[in-house]
């Protein structure tokens, strides 16, 4: 699975400005959806939401190389879920999806 956060854009309804999208490579399948901010939290209830429960937990989270995916409590949520974390380049920002 490969997961992406694009922004800021102008501020939307409900102040959302960024928006975290993530590809489950094995169907395909896009999901998207607007946040306010950036954080661990919001990516880790973003994967379970839309992905872990559509589909199943993913071998494999392939991400850059940002904060909200590299800190304490996600990589420890990863290692608890039995995710190999993968993160790009950073001069290849087309490899996670």
């Amino acid at each position: 699975m490969g997961i992406h956060i694009v922004g800021p854009f102008p501020e939307a309804k409900g102040q959302m400005k960024f928006i975290i999208i993530s590809m489950e490579y094995f169907n395909k399948w896009v999901e998207a959806e607007a946040i306010v901010w950036i954080m661990e939290v919001k990516v880790m209830k973003f994967i379970w939401k839309n992905m872990i429960f559509r589909f199943r937990v993913p071998m494999i989270l392939i991400s850059d190389n940002g904060t909200q995916f590299q800190g304490c409590k996600i990589l420890e949520w990863c290692k608890d879920m039995r995710i190999t974390e993968n993160f790009t380049s950073v001069g290849n920002l087309r490899a996670n999806g």
